[in-house]
């Protein structure tokens, strides 16, 4: 068989197994985004969105004259707010997946069944595959606040060792990106919970199921 024959079969097992598990899902929309900032204060993003919806909330912000964003003039301050609008999506995500991780979890204690395991199985597989998805976002930020001033460093070309490097990030920036890091390290903390809990829910319906067969 063909490389090509192997990979036409594979994407349409994908295909088929996308299919069967659409209905048990949660809805999220996954795309790629790059920030870039220059030394002349210069951010250039690019993402999927035509429509611009996703970074309209900042938008509005640099539109007010009295905001922070416009007032300081200070482009490491739009590249963390950009992250932290990233940030505030996946926060939504996890709200989402908490809100049917209870459902799931009444469903199995009332009257647990082959069909809310695979549910939980559909779930759990969401779940390690977002997680892995949004933990560079983590290392980004951490980098960011604690390497800003050791890469340009390490890239610079000065000679002279009493000449003061600096970084892309201004002090105010990595303080806000404090709180973004935090708020990634509760996603990543979430996500990992709750995949334990759907694996928790699939071992008690299999035992529940197993001692009602023998108890019969």
């Amino acid at each position: 068989m063909s490389n090509l024959e192997t990979g036409s079969k594979g994407v349409k097992n994908a295909e088929v197994i996308r299919e069967l598990k659409k209905d048990d899902k949660v809805n999220v929309k996954i795309s790629p985004m790059s920030i870039f900032l220059f030394r002349d204060g210069t951010v250039i993003t690019f993402h999927q969105d035509t429509k611009l919806a996703f970074t309209a909330p900042i938008t509005q912000r640099l539109r007010q004259r009295d905001t922070g964003l416009r007032t300081t003039a200070d482009a490491s301050l739009l590249v963390e707010s950009l992250l932290d609008l990233v940030v505030d999506q996946a926060l939504e995500v996890v709200e989402e997946y908490q809100s049917r991780i209870l459902q799931l979890e009444e469903a199995v204690l009332l009257k647990p069944t082959m069909k809310i395991v695979r549910k939980l199985h559909v779930l759990q597989g969401d779940l390690i595959l977002h997680k892995r998805t949004l933990e560079p976002i983590k290392t980004v930020i951490y980098g960011l606040r604690r390497y800003d001033i050791d890469r340009v460093a390490a890239l610079s070309e000065r000679v002279d060792p009493s000449e003061k490097i600096q970084g892309y990030m201004s002090h105010k920036a990595k303080v806000y990106l404090a709180d973004v890091h935090d708020h990634m390290d509760y996603i990543l903390t979430s996500l990992d919970m709750f995949a334990g809990i759907s694996e928790n829910l699939i071992d008690y319906t299999f035992n529940v199921c197993i001692y009602l067969c023998c108890g019969s």
